[in-house]
């Protein structure tokens, strides 16, 4: 597993660290540990292996992410989905660092949703980590297939592809850029889970 702490600064590169932030929380600081828990996921297993290790230093808080309010669609209960982050947000004011377990999914379905959700954790956390277990890539626009779609007259399909685009653009370079304006104030380190994907943030989305 790499980390990747993003440098303030014109022209600057992203450094690759040894999982710490730039100066490590004290022995025994108040960790907040944002997460699927009691889901039957693979996120939610790694959360409890992480705090069964990470309670051994830090006095550790879990705050667990409904995935009911979190992955609706529904207009009322998206309403419901930010509040409930809103909470958790307002509760991160008494921890000393806060670390967020991310697959996108997991904090709203639409884009919107989940940038918007994430800037706000990432706008309350005094100090935090990110740890992606997926990294999202803004692949170049295919214009020779959208044109044929196009020509077909397949416009769902085109559509599609125009969304796609724009989703995996606002989750990719959105949220890394947001992440660097955020460095410039406290502490943040990125957390991903091979060097391929700590290449894709030091060198696509710096």
């Amino acid at each position: 597993m790499a980390t990747l702490e993003f440098e303030a600064g014109l022209a600057s590169f992203p450094r690759l660290a040894l999982n710490r932030l730039r100066t490590s929380p004290p022995r025994g600081a108040r960790l907040a540990l944002i997460s699927t828990y009691d889901e039957l996921c693979g996120i939610a297993a790694y959360a409890r292996a992480l705090e069964k290790q990470l309670s051994r230093d830090f006095a550790v808080t879990v705050f667990d992410l409904s995935q009911y309010l979190l992955r609706s669609v529904d207009q009322r209960v998206r309403k419901f989905a930010d509040l409930h982050i809103r909470e958790i947000c307002r509760a991160l004011s008494g921890c000393d660092v806060v670390n967020l377990q991310l697959e996108f999914g997991i904090l709203g379905r639409r884009a919107s949703d989940v940038y918007r959700r994430l800037s706000w954790i990432i706008e309350a956390a005094p100090r935090l980590s990110v740890t992606f277990h997926s990294v999202l890539r803004a692949e170049p626009c295919d214009r020779l297939s959208l044109a044929r779609e196009l020509l077909r007259l397949d416009f769902a399909k085109a559509a599609g592809r125009c969304a796609r685009r724009r989703r995996n653009r606002l989750l990719s370079s959105g949220v890394a850029g947001r992440l660097r304006r955020a460095q410039r104030e406290k502490p943040v380190a990125v957390i991903v889970h091979n060097r391929r994907d700590a290449q894709q943030m030091k060198y696509v989305l710096n």
